[in-house]
């Protein structure tokens, strides 16, 4: 396997994660709400958790391997950093919303930022 078959799998990870909130928003205003629907977002929910996590292993486990397991400032690490930041609001989710903030759309906000992000990733690699 090459490195870049893992940048492929990361941004696959990336998009399905992000695809959850507009799967969420298509049947939230759709008129022809089912059961089925309902139960298809609950099983995306768990299995969004467990591609946000593989997501942070794929991703690094790419750059380092990208980079000749160097650790380096380049477009792909402001990326993986961003995609970690979502990970540890996601464990301190609890500690926020006792706090009285909103995870939810900062952790949207991030992923849509994180699209951008890749975007620069796959076109200037080696900007900085």
């Amino acid at each position: 396997m090459d490195f870049r078959v893992l940048g492929i799998i990361s941004a696959i990870l990336l998009l399905f994660n992000v695809s959850f909130y507009v799967m969420r928003r298509i049947y939230k205003y759709s008129k022809n709400k089912t059961e089925k629907g309902a139960k298809f977002l609950k099983v995306i929910k768990k299995v969004h958790i467990v591609t946000g996590i593989s997501l942070v292993f794929t991703g690094l486990i790419h750059g380092l391997w990208a980079l000749g397991w160097k650790l380096q400032f380049h477009t792909g690490t402001i990326l993986w950093f961003t995609i970690l930041l979502m990970f540890i609001g996601y464990l301190f989710r609890p500690i926020i919303k006792k706090k009285g903030k909103k995870w939810t759309p900062i952790h949207r906000t991030m992923g849509f930022i994180a699209l951008g992000l890749l975007a620069l990733h796959y076109f200037f690699p080696w900007l900085f």
